[in-house]
């Protein structure tokens, strides 16, 4: 597959990086001058925070950033989707559909609501990885420009800027990228109303800072201040709550060993309790890669 092409011709992010590249070597040589030009974290918040904002829901909360200026706004599937999990006869079941109505703060402060069309065909396909790209008809204040995820190096700083717990104003994170194509690949469910299956995506981005609940659906940021992931923290919220429904089953089922049309119920066990062990840990967070936005939809395998 190929990576997403670049969306912009602006020269600023090659500045940026150039102007980087040479308050490290200035830093080496025991020199001061080429830093005097590069952007502090201050000066990063401040121009990249307008593009973000809070979002509310029936459901809960979370973090969505505007990536164009015709406010398309793009965040966590989880975020706006509702879920439900359930166990039904024999069965462990669970399904996601689109949110029509939310209200969006900015770090500002000002408040909008907006509502929704039906899902679309791609709403479901990016849903299907926990991506979610919404048309919002509002023109924003700025926005982040998708980069190249498939550019990303561990070891690369990133930083990024979202509303976790109760908190009305951005919350600034920095840390770096501490792995990559970290391979998480477990079927949980469908997408309500299609043939899509909703997935814990199997190529993600492991990023070292303290993203905590309420961050889902901010931006990874690049050092040329272009989002190139969306954090997600799916793996550890659904999988526990997913966990508990499949070992019940598993524990009351007459031997057949599957569930939801199929899907072998030791090996979701097995994969589910290694995305727990795998991302759970302090000071760590987890994103979906940005070039998911270019992938083919997964789809439920039909039968003859």
């Amino acid at each position: 597959m190929t990576d997403r092409p670049q969306r912009r011709t602006t020269t600023a992010p090659r500045r940026r990086r150039r102007a980087i590249i040479a308050c490290q070597l200035a830093l080496a040589l025991g020199l001061a001058g080429p830093c005097a030009g590069a952007e502090t974290l201050a000066q990063r918040y401040e121009k990249l925070g307008c593009a973000v904002v809070r979002i509310e829901t029936s459901e809960g909360m979370g973090t969505g950033f505007f990536t164009d200026a015709e406010g398309t706004l793009a965040t966590a599937a989880h975020v706006v989707f509702t879920r439900e999990v359930r166990q039904i006869g024999s069965e462990v079941r669970l399904s996601v559909a689109l949110i029509s109505a939310l209200n969006l703060r900015t770090i500002d402060g000002r408040k909008q609501a907006v509502r929704l069309g039906p899902l679309t065909q791609r709403d479901a396909d990016l849903a299907a990885y926990d991506l979610a790209l919404l048309k919002t008809g509002i023109k924003p204040a700025c926005f982040i420009p998708i980069g190249q995820s498939g550019a990303a190096r561990i070891g690369d700083p990133v930083i990024s800027i979202g509303f976790p717990g109760s908190s009305s104003s951005g919350v600034l994170y920095e840390g770096f990228i501490s792995s990559l194509h970290v391979a998480a690949p477990t079927t949980i469910g469908l997408i309500k109303g299609t043939d899509r299956l909703y997935q814990i995506a199997e190529d993600l981005m492991r990023v070292q800072m303290p993203i905590t609940r309420g961050a889902s659906g901010a931006p990874i940021l690049s050092d040329a201040d272009e989002a190139i992931g969306v954090i997600s923290e799916i793996p550890i919220i659904w999988t526990q709550e997913l966990t508990r429904l499949v070992q019940g089953y598993a524990a009351n089922a007459s031997g057949s060993g599957v569930f939801n049309g199929g899907f072998d119920t030791t090996k979701i066990l097995a994969q589910l309790a290694w995305v727990v062990s795998e991302f759970e840990s302090p000071g760590a967070g987890i994103a979906v890669p940005l070039s998911y936005l270019d992938r083919p939809p997964a789809t439920l395998p039909r039968t003859p």
